[in-house]
């Protein structure tokens, strides 16, 4: 596969890693280059600006994740999480999911 999920948040989707946006800039050499990286966080309010720190440190193969993994689980996109539990993070948004 070419691209990788890089999500802000925690998420249980498949072939995706958990990067919270706070350490981002001291995971990226841990993250790979020559893969187009899908930036996600719940709604989408923090990728832009973790799109511009990557693209800092030289990474040009990014793309945002429009409306975050919000949109993401209302298109039935494969998403795992507990029905019971809220994700919460410094973000005021929160994920229940559909399921």
């Amino acid at each position: 596969m070419d691209r990788l999920l890089v999500a802000m948040k925690a998420f249980d989707v498949p072939g995706q890693i958990h990067v919270p946006h706070s350490e981002l800039i001291e995971h990226t050499g841990s993250l790979p280059k020559d893969r187009l990286l899908i930036l996600a966080d719940s709604s989408g309010v923090y990728t832009k600006a973790a799109a511009a720190t990557l693209r800092a440190a030289g990474f040009d193969r990014i793309a945002c994740l429009n409306g975050g993994m919000l949109a993401w689980d209302d298109a039935g996109m494969p998403l795992a999480t507990d029905p019971a539990a809220l994700l919460h993070g410094s973000c005021p948004c929160v994920l229940k999911t559909r399921r």
